[in-house]
């Protein structure tokens, strides 16, 4: 009689090599287009900042529970500046909780205008963005030269407003000069023939520069393991 060895060939090991690599290569690629795909532009941080004011500006239209307001406006501010928004801003009345409007507001998206030029500056901790104030008479309210910023840090890994500032000095932007070059000189110094891999890259360039690492095996090579 004969035997028939268990034993698996070669090429079956090799071919089972080859389908991890692939996935674990595309999977990688997917990631990549992911955190791409979330960064924060000075267009999205702009319509953020909108959409915000809104969910602010709609919580003076009626009373509601506080988890109401607290989960309203999860989606665009940090726990930390929400806690402080509801302390200084949440009144309590009879049929639960609300916002009063005020020419004063606390912790509140300036009145922005958004036909007129932004300052934007990010890295990958924080955002800035803010816009100048010319001095005013006219209307109930007046002010001086100023600036208005916003704020953005991460939190679980989305962008959020952490802070809103008034000032009469422009808002720094060293730390994110600092960081910004501390990155570019990591992107110069890592280069896979000549090219650089960053998140400023395009996905196409991106796949482009994997499939030229000389451990890839070549078309041909992957055809005959996996179909011989």
């Amino acid at each position: 009689m004969e035997l028939i060895s268990a034993r698996p060939k070669r090429s079956d090991n090799m071919r089972a090599f080859i389908l991890v690599l692939i996935f674990t290569f595309f999977s990688g690629s997917l990631v990549f287009a992911e955190q791409t795909s979330s960064a924060m532009t000075e267009e999205k941080a702009i319509t953020f900042l909108q959409e915000a004011y809104n969910v602010q500006v709609s919580l003076t239209e009626k009373e509601r529970e506080i988890e109401e307001i607290d989960q309203m406006l999860s989606s665009f501010f940090t726990t930390e500046f929400r806690d402080k928004f509801i302390n200084e801003n949440v009144v309590k009345v009879e049929e639960g909780y609300i916002v009063y409007a005020t020419d004063f507001p606390i912790n509140v998206i300036p009145f922005y205008q958004y036909d007129l030029p932004f300052k934007f500056y990010t890295n990958d901790e924080k955002i800035l963005i803010y816009q100048f104030f010319p001095a005013s008479t006219e209307g109930p309210v007046s002010y001086d030269d100023h600036y208005e910023a916003v704020y953005f840090v991460r939190e679980e890994g989305k962008w959020k407003i952490n802070n809103i500032e008034f000032s009469f000095e422009e808002p720094s932007s060293t730390e994110f000069y600092a960081k910004n070059v501390l990155n570019e000189e990591k992107k110069e110094s890592h280069n896979i023939k000549g090219k650089s891999i960053g998140f400023e890259q395009t996905i196409e360039e991106h796949l482009g520069i994997i499939t030229k690492l000389t451990f890839l095996p070549s078309y041909f090579v992957t055809k005959y393991l996996l179909f011989s």
